[in-house]
């Protein structure tokens, strides 16, 4: 009998050991009445329901059976508020005391909702909660991607737009990472999202991603999977066939990418009239020209990253890059002059053949510095060479009448490049509200040509910034320090000239959250423009013999005020962003047209006295990945030009819609409006338009084969503008061309695997061999 007895107990503690701990308690009212039936439910870290109990008319409940460890507590009655609150249960504590609901919400019915909330915002970013999405484990991590606000993926590309642009950065655990880059999204369509732990869209920026809209930060749950994925992307159509190759590999703690891009395009016939008016000019009163023009290009490019990772805090990063592009110009065109009183002063037909070469190779090496103490502080050194050759030759053939004779030229130019570039950057943030930014950086570019130029360019920049930041509110303050230094030496017989430009330019922003799916910027700074080789080079540019193009060495830099304001709102299938900008410049660099003896229309670069210009944009998406995508964009910019005595006020707008519908699994259709100006020259008080359609459709024969059609309409361009030059002589330009319709295809073919990393060892598989959490 004491023998069962005892095996009896021993049985009991067992159960209740492996059955768990007993909890039990109250609830009541804030007047201490006891609450019954009311539903005490338990769940643990996933938030799945492991228990469930329901009060008594005392208001007591009991729980069986629960493990230790950490627990979401969910009450619920009629009449009540919802009750949730944390608890740990640990030790033998199984009382877990009295809790006290609120009156005043009816309940119809009690049930339990699992929440999911994906999206937050931060007062400088958006996260997306990946470990939160059911759907995540199984999806690519470009489908991911999509799900964030102000981010589409264009179908044509296949990739990744940031308010409808590609001005962004992808960077995995906040630093530059080569597996997956914004150039290098291939890699992003097969590797699967089980490996993010949250994305987040960065809008606040600072430092070496200033100028940047963007930067998409991929947090990951631990090392990414090692292996070799590729993508193989052709377009071709009737004029043109340009494929691309890139491949890309991770061994470990090496990452390399190779990409190879051939090309060639024929561009068929297109013409050009145009039509000067100078009223300043009594003998060469009036011009008419006609230009029909035809080209063959072929190019080829070539580039290669590689990096290493010495250890979790020491990154090492190569990039090199080889282009080649071959442009063949054929023009057929004649020009017609008259004088004041309608007579013909002369007239002559010619014949053009350009041949433009430009060959560039250049090369990045970069280390980055983390700290494991401090996360977030990163340290980074870069040392740049560039070096381009651009070899320009133009042969041009003029057959005159009225008794003048006939004349043949040639005029040729190599240019060279040759550009050092070495930086320093330093990030720390100092806790969770303060941090800043220093960059020290110095380039030096030399320019060589056969027109007997010698131009040397060295710019020293400092740039320092600090950082406030609050749950609601976002402070930067930056200064940067720049000297210009020019010496210039354009012909044998000029004289060596330097010049030395100093610029401070401070900027500040400040970004409110307004709520939880809104935010709020505005920025001030004085950002300067120093007019390079490409503004001052006095070489004349005679590709087109009925328009001239010629730089200016007299240029001075231009120093503008620069106030912007930003609105955002999205919700969970729309996004919506504002921008507004006013800039004033006292000095501006803009392009002006003159017509020379000859009758050329000449396009050269001037500093105006001022310049104003306020701008007005708007992005609107609408999307259901996979299904349907909805946007349109639209801008309005009115412009204020002050040169000499005359004045130039204009507005022009711009505008673009589009829908992609995805008819079935396989089939998307799309839809695109685009109108755009098509102006240069201040000069203009009307800017002419370009307006295009777009019908465009894929069909996705696997979720790596793909095959896209794009039929582009391009409207006639009519151009009829009043100019004004300098010595306030005006002249009326007509131009109108006939662009016609271009259909294009694409196919995109996706290849390779990824997958975690094993040793290869006679033994069996041990968790320490399995991919490491961060």
């Amino acid at each position: 009998m004491k023998i069962g007895l005892l095996f009896l107990i021993l049985f009991f503690l067992v159960v209740c050991k492996g059955t768990g701990q007993i909890l039990q308690g109250y609830i009541k009212t804030l007047e201490e009445k006891p609450v019954s039936q009311a539903h005490v439910i338990l769940l643990n870290s996933d938030l799945k329901v492991v228990a469930h109990a329901i009060s008594g008319d005392d208001g007591f409940f009991l729980i069986q059976a629960v493990e230790k460890g950490m627990y979401k507590l969910n009450i619920s009655c009629v009449g009540f508020e919802i009750l949730q609150q944390n608890i740990l249960i640990e030790g033998n504590r199984g009382d877990l005391g009295v809790f006290r609901m609120k009156e005043g919400i009816t309940l119809d019915e009690v049930s339990v909702i699992k929440e999911k909330k994906l999206l937050t915002t931060e007062v400088d970013k958006i996260v997306y909660d990946v470990e939160r999405d059911s759907m995540a484990k199984n999806s690519a991590a470009m489908q991911i991607l999509e799900k964030l606000p102000f981010v589409s993926i264009d179908m044509k590309t296949k990739q990744l737009q940031v308010m409808g642009g590609t001005n962004f950065v992808i960077t995995i655990n906040g630093k530059k990472n080569l597996f997956l880059s914004e150039a290098n999204q291939y890699v992003a369509r097969l590797l699967q999202g089980d490996k993010m732990k949250q994305v987040e869209l960065i809008t606040s920026l600072q430092g070496q991603y200033s100028d940047k809209t963007a930067v998409i930060n991929i947090v990951t749950k631990g090392n990414l999977p090692d292996g070799i994925v590729g993508n193989i992307m052709i377009d071709f159509g009737k004029d043109f066939i340009k494929p691309n190759l890139g491949v890309t590999s991770k061994i470990g703690k090496l990452v390399y990418n190779v990409n190879y891009q051939p090309g060639y395009t024929y561009y068929s016939e297109l013409s050009d009239r145009t039509k000067v008016i100078n009223y300043g000019d009594d003998t060469i009163h009036r011009t008419e020209s006609e230009l029909v023009t035809w080209s063959k290009d072929d190019s080829h490019e070539l580039q290669l990253n590689a990096s290493y990772d010495f250890s979790d805090h020491d990154l090492l990063t190569f990039s090199g890059q080889y282009s080649y592009c071959r442009e063949r110009e054929f023009q057929e065109g004649n020009t017609m002059i008259w004088n004041k009183e309608n007579n013909k002063v002369q007239s002559y037909v010619f014949e053009n053949e350009n041949t433009n070469r430009e060959e560039q190779w250049k090369g990045k090496i970069n280390y980055q510095k983390s700290f494991r103490k401090k996360e977030g502080r990163l340290f980074t050194t870069t040392y740049g060479i560039e070096n381009n050759q651009g070899r320009k030759r133009y042969v041009q053939e003029l057959t005159r009448k009225l008794g003048i004779e006939d004349s043949r030229g040639m005029f040729k130019n190599r240019l060279r490049l040759t550009e050092h570039t070495l930086g320093m950057d330093f990030a720390n943030p100092l806790n969770e509200k303060h941090s800043y930014f220093l960059t020290a950086k110095l380039v030096a570019r030399q320019y060589r040509s056969d027109e007997k130029l010698n131009y040397d360019q060295y710019v020293p920049i400092f740039r320092a910034s600090y950082s406030f930041t609050t749950v609601k509110m976002s402070l930067r303050a930056e200064v940067s320090f720049e000297k210009t230094i020019n010496e210039m030496q354009f012909s044998n017989r000029s004289k060596k000239v330097r010049k030395d430009f100093f610029n401070v330019t401070p900027s500040a922003s400040v970004i409110f959250l307004l709520s939880q799916k809104s935010a709020f910027s505005i920025l001030y700074s004085v950002p300067s423009f120093r007019p390079d080789i490409y503004y001052l080079n006095p070489f004349v540019d005679r590709s087109d013999p009925s328009h001239w193009k010629v730089g200016n060495p007299d240029l001075e830099p231009e120093i503008s005020q620069l106030l912007s304001m930003n609105y955002r709102f999205y919700t969970k299938k729309t996004s919506l962003a504002f921008l507004a900008k006013y800039k004033h410049s006292g000095n501006a660099i803009y392009p002006y047209d003159y017509t020379n003896e000859a009758g050329v229309l000449v396009t050269t670069y001037g500093n105006m006295n001022r310049s104003e210009m306020f701008s007005l944009n708007m992005n609107f998406e609408y999307k259901i990945p996979d299904k349907l995508q909805v946007w349109c964009s639209g801008g309005a910019k009115y412009t204020y030009y002050s040169i000499a005595r005359s004045n130039f006020p204009l507005w022009n707008f711009k505008a673009a819609a589009g829908v992609y519908v995805t008819l079935f699994k396989k089939a998307t259709l799309g839809i695109i409006g685009n109108i755009r100006p098509m102006s240069t020259s201040v000069q203009h008080t009307k800017f002419e338009y370009l307006t295009t359609a777009t019908l465009r459709g894929e069909y996705a024969f696997t979720s790596r084969l793909s095959f896209l059609v794009d039929v582009d309409k391009f409207l006639w361009k009519h151009i009829n503008v009043e100019n004004v030059k300098e010595t306030d002589s005006f002249y009326y330009h007509k131009d109108e061309q006939w662009r016609g319709r271009w259909v294009s295809f694409t196919l995109v073919y996706n290849f390779g695997r990824l997958s975690d990393r094993v040793r290869k060892s006679g033994r069996g598989i041990k968790n320490e061999d399995r991919v490491k959490e961060l």
